[in-house]
């Protein structure tokens, strides 16, 4: 499990270094900036601080953001599997906190990202995603107490 999880790490790694090369304007927050983004937008901080990876800065600067028009939420899903038609075919996990801002807010977006072919997607809204899935199913993921 552990070598699974240092290479999901190190996936997710290489595909916001792909996003950062090819946006300029991408920005991964620091805690403090998300916590300041989650405020402005009456998010609650503690149950959505890692439901993004960057920001789409609309603007110059972090410093320079005022509204929800300022910036794009983003959150990436990486793949390094080989897709004929990218992103048909992607599989990835997905939580509950993740869809309710995608389905909420019009400035959160999905990218997907083919870190072997460096390939990504636009950022994509509720409704292309929902016109996307083929199929979709819950899964609960437990933790028993100490």
């Amino acid at each position: 499990m552990e070598n699974r999880t240092i290479s999901n790490n190190k996936t997710e790694k290489k595909g916001i270094e792909i996003l950062k090369n090819n946006f300029q304007n991408f920005l991964v927050p620091t805690k403090e900036q998300k916590i300041h983004i989650l405020n402005l937008m009456g998010i609650n901080r503690k149950r959505f601080i890692r439901t993004f990876d960057g920001l789409l800065l609309k603007v110059k600067t972090f410093e320079d953001i005022r509204s929800h028009k300022d910036f794009e939420f983003i959150e990436v899903k990486n793949t390094k599997k080989s897709l004929e038609n990218f992103p048909n075919g992607f599989f990835f996990g997905f939580t509950m906190n993740e869809e309710c801002l995608l389905r909420v807010f019009d400035n959160f977006s999905l990218v997907f990202v083919n870190t072997e072919t460096e390939k990504f997607t636009h950022p994509i809204k509720f409704d292309e995603y929902d016109e996307l899935i083929h199929n979709k199913r819950i899964q609960y993921q437990i933790n028993f107490k100490k």
